[in-house]
């Protein structure tokens, strides 16, 4: 029985490390992006304790606007950026069904959601990794012009303008006209950085749950037996 309970207590220890690891593995990281002639700086703060985001646009060491608790993206990787970096779009983390928002001077304009990009029969039998839908087959950007260019996995290709988050074009291959879903609905509420966690942080908390499950199955036997 004193193994049972060693065992478990280690357990609960690996839990409550893994926990603690996913939740600074989730942790958006604070970064700057500097415009091509360095005089716009567009800074990405972020509050653990508060678990929310400040973002904020500076020229010539002077803050043009400040945005507070925003909705945060995991990483740099999350954001594209207009030439001035006044526009950006963010591709949220995880499986959401919101794979595309818009935002002008940090505030929100329009958002577009995964069945646009995918076919019913992708979404049904389930194309996606375990960071993510796999709702695009490339995609690029012209700096210049803020365009933004995605080839949809449903065979789709979409041009968005990153400044206002409108499609100025869309060719739609002929055997997937039927499958496009709806082009734009209201944003989801601000991502609260849930996403799948690591295989080990579910190992860990599965392994203490069969663990206590067995400690405890084997005191109730012992009780009986003394009963």
């Amino acid at each position: 029985m004193k193994r049972f309970a060693v065992i478990a207590v280690v357990l609960l220890v690996l839990f409550a490390g893994a926990v603690v690891a996913q939740a600074r593995f989730l942790s958006p990281e604070p970064f700057v992006i500097y415009s091509e002639d360095s005089q716009r700086v567009f800074r990405y703060e972020f509050d653990r304790d508060e678990w929310a985001a400040t973002i904020s646009l500076h020229e010539s060491g002077q803050e043009l606007w400040r945005v507070e608790k925003f909705p945060s993206g995991r990483t740099r990787n999350c954001f594209i950026f207009s030439n001035c970096l006044a526009y950006f779009v963010i591709v949220p983390f995880g499986l959401r069904p919101d794979v595309l928002r818009f935002y002008a001077y940090g505030e929100h304009v329009q958002t577009y959601y995964v069945d646009m990009f995918m076919s019913a029969e992708q979404l049904r039998y389930g194309q996606h990794l375990s960071t993510g839908y796999h709702w695009a087959a490339g995609s690029s950007r012209d700096n210049q012009a803020n365009l933004l260019t995605v080839d949809a996995v449903n065979g789709t290709t979409f041009v968005f303008d990153i400044t206002t988050g409108e499609i100025v074009e869309m060719s739609i291959a002929a055997d997937e006209q039927s499958q496009l879903g709806s082009m734009a609905e209201p944003a989801l509420p601000p991502n609260t950085g849930s996403a799948n966690m690591a295989w080990w942080a579910w190992a860990a908390i599965f392994g203490s749950a069969a663990v206590m499950g067995m400690f405890l199955n084997r005191v109730r036997r012992k009780q009986r037996t003394h009963i």
